[in-house]
């Protein structure tokens, strides 16, 4: 899990793309990784003060699969924001984004494995502001 709170977070458009691969001399080792993993970008709010990324509620995810041998960019879009004049977003504890390796079964390592890794060759958030519109009063 990897894990990074949004700071200054508030209403509007998120994006989240990462570019990554799987890495590993062995290609057993490759095919192991990829059938007993699900890999997943996560947009989510805090569920308390101690920002602990354990305790999330989850506002967007979305599952990607790397690929040995080549780099992909994988993309997390989402509109976080009230779409009724006059009311606002709730980002309660604060906001956070998440790249999580989930273990889908039990992958058994053992010694000369050769290992693998997800390696990632980039991360990047951006955020574009909800539009203001004047004419609403409160």
């Amino acid at each position: 899990m990897l894990s990074q709170e949004i700071r200054n977070a508030r209403g509007g458009q998120y994006g989240l793309r990462v570019r990554a691969g799987v890495g590993s001399g062995d290609a057993e080792w490759q095919r192991r990784l990829l059938e007993g993993f699900r890999f997943r970008l996560v947009l989510y709010r805090f569920q308390n003060m101690q920002k602990d990324p354990r305790a999330i509620q989850e506002l967007a995810s979305v599952e990607f699969r790397p690929q040995p041998g080549e780099v992909r960019e994988f993309v997390l879009e989402r509109f976080l924001g009230s779409t009724t004049p006059g009311a606002n977003f709730s980002i309660g504890c604060g906001l956070g984004v998440l790249i999580v390796a989930e273990s889908t079964r039990a992958v058994e390592v053992g010694a000369g494995s050769g290992g693998v890794l997800l390696r990632l060759h980039g991360v990047e958030l951006s955020f574009s502001p909800r539009q203001r519109d004047d004419t609403v009063t409160v």
